[in-house]
């Protein structure tokens, strides 16, 4: 019986001791470090040739987070389709265009109305707005800002199987003072729409139909060119994904093409007879700025 129990306590000490060594380690503050994976900012994102985020990406200290996606996950959505997108999201206007890639989003944010994101294999465009702002009702020097960690980022976020959901997140931002909370919206995209001419163009305007998609409203209306050749386009803004819509519409439209007036002394008008009126391309606007 003596050695029965001998050996037991033998045995005892054989498990015991390296599991407490095991447990020594997990409860290093060192040991936790080194295996923790630290989320970098979007300017520093890992995306390989494929488009897939190597390493988590994230943006206002982690409520917005774009981990790597799992082991031969590949997306349907193409990443000419996704960049069209998300390149032509009218919060992106003017900012420039960042990191583009695929990944596993995860969104903290809630918003009633807006589609919960955990762990969505998704494509993520990242934008970001580095503008100086003006702030002419400040007469004293500004205030010292807080750091904020993703100023002027704005992320959005393709749903990679279909396209859906489709979001805009926009993190933290400062302007004048004032600190911004983060927003989160069901993405939208700006396109050239189809139009025609009702009757000619005068010296100064042209009076035109436009085919306005579900869902869409006219977003404005660009004119350029010479007295040789004039080009317009027409812009409206759709939502990414369409829910619950009417048929397109034809609206009447207005286009300026010149002089309001013409005073005396004015140019001549910019459009005349000869002018040859020409339809702007069709499609998703490229709303950012190269670096």
């Amino acid at each position: 019986m003596h050695r029965n129990v001998m050996g037991v306590r033998t045995t005892l000490v054989f498990w015991i001791v390296p599991v407490l060594m095991m447990a020594a380690l997990v409860a290093s503050p060192d040991a936790r470090a080194t295996s923790r994976t630290t989320a970098a900012s979007p300017a520093s994102a890992d995306v390989s040739a494929a488009g897939e985020f190597l390493a988590p990406v994230e943006l206002d200290g982690g409520a917005f987070l774009v981990a790597p996606a799992a082991p031969g996950q590949r997306p349907k959505v193409s990443r000419s389709a996704a960049a069209a997108k998300i390149w032509a999201n009218p919060a992106v206007e003017g900012a420039q265009a960042g990191s583009l890639g695929y990944g596993l989003v995860s969104i903290a944010l809630r918003v009633r109305g807006v589609a919960r994101v955990e762990r969505l294999f998704a494509w993520v465009g990242f934008a970001r707005h580095t503008a100086t702002y003006g702030c002419p009702n400040e007469t004293a020097p500004l205030a010292k800002m807080p750091q904020l960690p993703s100023d002027g980022y704005i992320a959005v976020v393709i749903g990679a199987g279909d396209g859906a959901p489709a979001l805009t997140y926009t993190a933290r931002t400062s302007v004048c003072e004032t600190v911004h909370p983060a927003s989160l919206a069901n993405a939208s995209e700006e396109i050239s729409i189809p139009w025609s001419p009702v009757g000619g163009a005068t010296s100064a305007v042209l009076q035109v139909v436009a085919t306005v998609p579900p869902c869409g409203t006219v977003a404005g209306i660009a004119s350029g060119g010479s007295a040789t050749s004039m080009t317009i386009t027409i812009g409206a803004t759709v939502p990414d994904v369409l829910s619950h819509c009417g048929p397109a519409r034809v609206v009447p439209e207005t286009v300026d093409l010149g002089p309001v007036g013409n005073p005396p002394g004015a140019p001549p008008p910019l459009v005349s007879p000869t002018t040859r009126i020409v339809h702007g391309a069709l499609g998703p606007a490229h709303l950012t700025v190269t670096p």
